[in-house]
């Protein structure tokens, strides 16, 4: 696993430590000044989910608000699912996935899309994907994502993700598996009718309730989330109620500040 840190985010240097004078020459700029000196410069906020709860809009703004990074480990996933259809693999064995998977390395970096907030991409053996490219293999990535080993391989390397700084990590089970321990944890639910609405709008097919089967079992809601009910409320206003929460939490003087 390789973190890219030439596109590093708020966590990383970027910096070579063989180049003596470069790093003379950045001592001597002033520093950057922390809008929010109140949060911790290293903080996981956990947003997990179901499908079209709204979870990659919010987080795209509350990363903005933060200048912090958004992960969506949903991407993840798919890349691994889209590069196991090119080698041909048999997805729906699961022993082949498996060996597949053991053979295959995950590498991170840092990119603007066009959206507004960066945001982590992922290459699996190098080669990377586009969104576009991800979205081809929505159906298919539920029955990559429930191979046991494949979960693993993901949720290892966004443990790794940590290194940004101030990140917004998107899923199904990141404040129960990934990230039990942080303390800004949310979960976005809303009705089957908006988020079928919100997919066919997505995709021009239905499919939010096949969706809510295969996630069934992998979906995760702590008892010390916050649990926010989409359905009537624009991104913003769910973004707002996040982010009050996020500071009202790190002024409770129970945040550790990393530095």
């Amino acid at each position: 696993m390789k973190m890219d840190q030439k596109n590093s985010g708020p966590g990383t240097t970027g910096k070579s430590d063989t180049n003596a004078a470069k790093q003379t020459e950045d001592a001597s700029l002033p520093k950057r000044t922390d809008p929010f000196p109140e949060l911790p410069t290293k903080m996981i906020i956990a947003i997990d989910g179901w499908a079209h709860s709204g979870k990659n809009t919010t987080g795209e703004l509350v990363a903005r608000h933060l200048g912090g990074v958004l992960v969506d480990s949903g991407r993840f996933y798919r890349a691994l699912t889209r590069a196991c259809l090119q080698a041909e693999v048999d997805i729906n064995n699961g022993d082949e996935v498996v060996a597949w998977c053991k053979r295959v390395a995950l590498d991170v970096r840092l990119a603007n899309e066009g959206g507004t907030a960066e945001e982590a991409q992922v290459a699996v053996t190098g080669r990377w994907f586009t969104k576009d490219e991800l979205k081809q293999v929505g159906l298919q990535t539920p029955l990559v994502a429930a191979v046991p080993e494949v979960r693993k391989l993901v949720n290892t390397t966004l443990r790794l993700c940590e290194c940004y700084g101030r990140v917004v990590m998107l899923g199904r089970d990141i404040a129960g598996v990934v990230f039990p321990h942080t303390p800004f944890k949310f979960f976005l639910d809303a009705t089957e009718e908006v988020r079928e609405q919100r997919h066919v709008k997505s995709t021009n097919a239905r499919g939010a309730k096949k969706r809510d089967i295969y996630d069934q079992s992998r979906v995760i809601f702590t008892e010390d989330s916050l649990m926010i009910d989409t359905s009537k409320l624009e991104p913003g206003e769910v973004s707002g109620i996040i982010l009050v929460e996020v500071f009202w939490r790190a002024s409770s003087g129970d945040v550790p500040k990393q530095r």
